[in-house]
């Protein structure tokens, strides 16, 4: 037995709202209480009533009474107000410090054994996702209800993420966003390495020097430490020699080259061609990133974004080494992804900073508007009949996978409480 599930029980009234304790004690149920995740008690505020007498405080949740000492709670002054244990073994009495003892609500054969063997099945199965055979059953409607409550708290994770790191820059939204729109252009291989770029090439530096594209460029690709080697390339050559003055100037040490990644990457992801284009990009409109903030529709960033690189990156995918001319335009797909994974945790951020409902439900309306992403995870829920329509599932679907599939959360995921309790009138085994 474990705890979550007596839980789930509780919170959900499995047990129904009038519950006999013992032959001369009843407890009915007005109000379960609000889950807990932090230290103390497991249910807040709960309201009962013991027989005629009405209490409100918190419960207790254990698998054994025991284990109420087991955990040291009677050493803990915030268990003072635990008005109800509820365990699914009560082996042993407890007691308050004035010596009152604790009513103890024992489960132990008080729910139909289908419930707990469908928790099983899940919590245990092999399957990609737990319910990956079951999922259907919870019917569409609730399904994509669902996946839009999670990308709601995958943005608010961003958000909350962005809000932090506010603290570390004084507050200087434009700052974060710089990081976030660089960190966005690595995606998961080389995210954290642009990222670091960002942070040592600070945005002004960059502002500075928005109408040369050779020394946009020079900063970028010195800073990232790909200028460090001997090369007989004349371009190379000229960007190695401005980056020497500019890093003097600037005070700037170059980060390390194995930083970067390139191994089974296709050569129009490698983050030499990001990078160019992203010097591109802050050429073409040096207030680029306030650009983007005020668009009004994601097709103006999608027209923004749509940038090429210089001349010399027509025939390159790394220095040294030519091939046929080839325009490197930022990919569709690659652009959705900028929007998604930067621009729009940022809109819900500087949307809350200011108090300004507008903003944040752009956010949300370019989501809506932007196609379906292709992904591992989507096509495994395609393939089990539950087919994204736009990026607001997608996006939900990677925070359901990832937040509660992979860590057994099924109790706590509106899809998954659907099977479990509608199985109280299925025979699982």
């Amino acid at each position: 037995m474990k705890e979550t599930f007596l839980y789930y029980l509780w919170e959900y009234y499995f047990l129904g709202k009038i519950i006999a304790i013992n032959e001369s004690q009843h407890v009915k149920i007005i109000y379960p209480g609000t889950r807990n995740d932090d230290s103390g008690p497991d249910f807040f505020n709960a309201k009962i009533f013991l027989n005629e007498t009405l209490w409100a405080g918190n419960i207790e949740i254990h698998v054994n009474s025991s284990d109420w000492y087991r955990h040291g709670h009677q050493e803990d002054v915030n268990y003072n107000n635990v008005i109800l244990h509820v365990v699914y073994n009560c082996d042993k009495p407890v007691y308050r410090k004035n010596n009152e003892e604790i009513p103890c609500l024992e489960l132990k054969g008080r729910f139909k054994e289908s419930l707990y063997r469908t928790y099983q099945k899940y919590i245990l199965s092999p399957d990609w996702i737990p319910c990956a055979n079951d999922m259907q059953r919870a019917g569409f409607f609730k399904i994509y209800q669902w996946l839009e409550r999670m990308a709601f708290e995958r943005i608010e994770r961003k958000t909350n993420d962005i809000l932090a790191q506010t603290k570390n820059t004084k507050g200087d939204l434009l700052n974060i966003f710089y990081r976030k729109f660089f960190r966005s252009f690595g995606m998961r291989t080389n995210g954290d390495a642009f990222e670091h770029l960002a942070i040592t090439l600070p945005l002004p530096v960059i502002a500075k020097h928005s109408d040369s594209l050779i020394q946009l460029e020079a900063l970028l690709f010195g800073q990232a430490g790909f200028l460090n080697d001997e090369k007989n390339d004349p371009y190379y050559i000229k960007l190695k020699k401005e980056y020497f003055f500019l890093s003097q100037k600037y005070g700037l040490t170059a980060l390390p080259k194995h930083t970067w990644k390139f191994m089974r990457m296709r050569p129009s992801n490698f983050p030499s061609i990001r990078i160019a284009q992203l010097a591109f990009l802050f050429y073409k409109s040096p207030d680029m990133l306030t650009q983007i903030l005020n668009a009004d529709t994601p097709g103006k960033v999608i027209h923004f974004l749509e940038s090429g690189v210089s001349e010399y990156w027509f025939t390159h995918y790394t220095f040294d080494k030519i091939h046929s001319r080839k325009a490197k335009k930022i990919g569709r797909e690659t652009i959705y992804s900028i929007i998604i994974n930067s621009i729009i945790p940022f809109l819900f951020a500087y949307g809350q900073m200011v108090n300004d409902e507008k903003i944040q439900n752009k956010g949300m309306k370019w989501l809506e508007d932007i196609p379906p992403e292709n992904h591992t995870v989507s096509r495994h829920f395609a393939e089990i009949g539950v087919q994204p329509l736009n990026a607001v599932q997608t996006q939900g679907m990677l925070e359901l996978k990832l937040f509660y599939c992979d860590a057994s959360r099924c109790l706590e995921c509106a899809i998954g409480h659907h099977l479990i309790s509608s199985s109280q009138d299925i025979n699982i085994l």
